[in-house]
């Protein structure tokens, strides 16, 4: 198995949620609620392991079967992952875990939730709960 084109993607996709990240990051700034921070450092951290992960050599570029599944495998878990961060960091959550079970739910669109006051949250982890 080509571990090295597996990281390098994965660096590529942690780049693009970098990205992704920003629209919540510039409602918060907007609505000034306070949770812009936690989306900043989200998106640096991100946008800089991402940046390193794909900067690796990928040695052979052909990515077999196996390969792609542990792609997308490891894709899900990442993104999950490091989506989960600002709702820590914001205390939207209790635990990493916690936001980690509401990014999942949220990226494949499940519906479940375990924030009991949703309404309560500001625009901007909203928006990135339901984008």
């Amino acid at each position: 198995m080509n571990y090295r084109i597996i990281i390098k993607v994965i660096g590529y996709i942690l780049m693009i949620e970098s990205l992704l990240l920003l629209p919540s990051f510039l409602i918060e700034l907007y609505t000034g609620e306070g949770n812009a921070g936690a989306f900043a450092i989200t998106i640096l951290l991100t946008l800089f392991l991402g940046f390193l992960l794909s900067r690796i050599k990928k040695g052979n570029s052909t990515i077999s079967i196996r390969e792609g599944l542990t792609i997308v495998s490891l894709s899900w878990i990442c993104i999950s992952l490091f989506g989960a961060i600002p709702l820590y960091l914001t205390e939207t959550t209790q635990t990493l875990v916690d936001g980690f079970f509401e990014m999942v739910s949220c990226f494949t669109a499940t519906g479940a939730t375990i924030i009991p006051d949703i309404e309560s949250l500001s625009y901007g982890i909203l928006f990135w709960r339901s984008f």
